[in-house]
């Protein structure tokens, strides 16, 4: 029985077919193809054990001992995970992405003065590091909402009784676009529709 005869579990090779690389090219079989053990785990559960015993040398006979097993057992569900879950989800995250860079951000520096469009920019990308808040930031800051970008403190020896703390020193308030306008060159994803789902969560495997 030739290690081809069943479907490779790391590389995801069907039956019969030759193991890929990350490239797509055909390559030598995977160590687990065929009921194989892979070395690297045994190595993996050595290292682990080993660095419990280092840290945890009192807890390190509760906390039990790292096989082999066990961690082609981990690597098997993280793969598992990652074809169920993971494609659905970075994908979304990428086109969200080539949205924001190729056209909403071209856009907004068309639209408004640079030194303005640099500071906002700037402020978008430090308070909101997530790619899933920065289309709704630029949509405040091109259809008119006042976006406050820089505080000052008070003096406490000057600051008044019901006086707040910080004030703003600079603020953009300027609108270029209608919401309307907005919505129809960057609809949102995750907007609910009628039927009470978001375009995304509506859309069926076919």
């Amino acid at each position: 029985m030739s290690v081809l005869d069943e479907p490779c579990p790391r590389c995801r090779a069907p039956a019969g077919a030759k193991c890929t690389n990350a490239k797509g090219k055909g390559k030598a079989p995977c160590p687990e193809r065929g009921g194989r053990k892979n070395p690297r785990h045994a190595q993996s559960a050595a290292r682990k054990n080993a660095r419990d015993a280092e840290e945890l040398p009192l807890f390190a006979a509760l906390l039990g001992k790292h096989t082999a097993r066990s961690e082609h057992e981990r690597v098997q569900l993280a793969a598992a995970r990652c074809e169920a879950h993971g494609t659905a989800i970075d994908g979304g995250r990428l086109l969200d992405e080539l949205t924001y860079y190729q056209k909403l951000l071209p856009l907004a520096r068309s639209l408004l003065d640079e030194d303005d469009f640099l500071r906002l920019r700037a402020y978008c990308h430090r308070v909101y590091p997530s790619v899933d808040y920065w289309r709704n930031f630029w949509r405040r800051a091109l259809t008119g909402e006042r976006i406050e970008l820089d505080w000052v403190r008070a003096a406490e020896d000057v600051r008044k009784p019901g006086e707040p703390a910080v004030r703003c020193v600079f603020a953009h308030q300027q609108q270029v676009l209608t919401r309307a306008e907005f919505d129809a060159l960057f609809p949102d994803e995750h907007e609910p529709t009628a039927g009470g789902e978001s375009p995304a969560l509506s859309l069926k495997p076919e």
